[in-house]
């Protein structure tokens, strides 16, 4: 509870209302039980309360057992001007002038918030949503539903399971950066380090431009070089050029050209 006075309680700020306890005294300090009083409360901007944005007038406020007495007061859906003070009017007489903190009106205490359009503010909380959120550390959500972009200015850390329709990094692969389009992958460049397999068991590995491969590379499939310009059929461990299904080690189809070790070229054809 937020303590205005020992006589004069605020408990919670709620979107409509707000709950009010008042423990009237007597001459002698004691407690009144079951009594009714006749409550004002002009909210205004002057101490003097003259300039009244508000009021909750004559509220009929009866004590408990225990000489308490409790109301809620209607807050409207829009102000002309913030509030400073709350004057206490009892039975016709100002009782006590209580001082809001600047930011009693700042700050909204609920559940949830359902907008079905945008939310602006001039002033207030909302019109320091922005400079918020860029100094929020840590986000805590279970779902994130985002019908536009999200940017993401740092690194992104997944724990769990991420699953991703059509998405560009660094601008897409047309800017050097990385696309994934329908299950596919698209970059310029790509660099792969520290990878101990790469396991392509449902389509082909296509290579469009050059493969360089800085180590050994070992294949547990045949190799086909252009069809059968150079064929090896890991199954007979026999390598077929000219032709893509060998019989020999090698086969070879079509006119060969060797040299010795003098430098002098031989050409032939083997049959």
């Amino acid at each position: 509870m937020l303590i205005i006075s020992s006589l004069f309680l605020i408990n919670l700020v709620s979107a409509a209302s707000i709950p009010i306890y008042v423990k009237p005294l007597s001459g002698d300090g004691s407690l009144n039980p079951n009594t009714a009083y006749i409550y004002t409360f002009n909210w205004t901007t002057d101490s003097s309360c003259n300039n009244v944005v508000f009021s909750n007038s004559s509220l009929t406020i009866t004590t408990g057992n225990d000489g308490i007495g409790f109301i809620n007061l209607t807050i409207p859906d829009s102000l002309s001007s913030i509030p400073s003070y709350i004057c206490e009017y009892r039975n016709g007489e100002l009782r006590k002038v209580h001082t809001l903190s600047s930011q009693f009106f700042d700050r909204v205490y609920v559940q949830s918030i359902n907008a079905t359009g945008n939310i602006t503010a001039d002033t207030g909380f909302f019109s320091y949503l922005g400079s918020l959120i860029s100094r929020i550390t840590k986000l805590f959500v279970t779902d994130i539903d985002a019908s536009g972009n999200v940017d993401v200015g740092g690194d992104l850390n997944v724990t769990g399971t991420s699953y991703f329709t059509d998405t560009n990094f660094n601008g897409g692969w047309m800017d050097d950066g990385l696309s994934i389009i329908n299950g596919d992958i698209y970059a310029q460049t790509g660099y792969f380090y520290n990878i101990t397999s790469l396991n392509v068991t449902e389509q082909n590995l296509t290579v469009v431009d050059d493969l360089i491969v800085y180590g050994n590379t070992e294949l547990k499939q045949n190799l086909t070089v252009d069809t059968n310009t150079l064929f090896v059929d890991l199954k007979t461990n026999m390598v077929g050029i000219g032709k893509s299904s060998p019989s020999q080690q090698p086969d070879v189809l079509g006119a060969i050209q060797w040299s010795d070790k003098t430098g002098s070229n031989e050409s032939g054809t083997i049959k």
